[in-house]
């Protein structure tokens, strides 16, 4: 079941690549702005390349080309050395794009399948993204210095 997850994880991730590519927006970029979206809090970028799961050079690159673009700012923190990213009004748009796509192939691709089992589904993968965040916790609490 796991390796099933993954599969629709990459196969979602490349139908929305393919029908976000006329907007300039890789998965890793509209991540990137959805995750910050999610935080409500402006994030450094430590914080934000753990959430999207990339390594930190590429999120500065990505970071780099949202920047460009006006989508994201980044802002000095009480200390100097860190920089937090922050939406600007610009993303807005952006966002509202990427949801309704997600939400235009959602429905397309479970159109088709009994509501009951999409529930049941729904379910099952929050229990164990649950699982998964207590396991992300226990982590995090065990390795000194973080």
């Amino acid at each position: 079941m796991i390796a099933e997850i993954g599969a629709v994880h990459r196969q979602w991730q490349a139908v929305m690549d393919y029908k976000l590519r006329d907007h300039d927006l890789t998965h890793v970029r509209w991540i990137i702005l959805w995750r910050i979206a999610e935080s409500m809090v402006a994030l450094n970028q430590t914080d934000l390349a753990r959430r999207v799961g990339v390594e930190g050079s590429t999120l500065v690159r990505q970071l780099d080309a949202l920047e460009e673009r006006g989508l994201i700012e980044r802002v000095a923190d009480k200390d100097r050395r860190v920089r937090r990213i922050r939406l600007t009004a610009a993303a807005l748009p952006v966002l509202v794009l990427v949801r309704d796509m997600a939400t235009r192939l959602g429905r397309e691709i479970l159109a088709d399948v009994d509501p009951e089992q999409v529930a049941r589904g729904a379910a099952v993968l929050q229990a164990v993204r649950e699982h998964l965040q207590d396991r992300e916790s226990a982590t995090a609490e065990a390795v000194p210095g973080e």
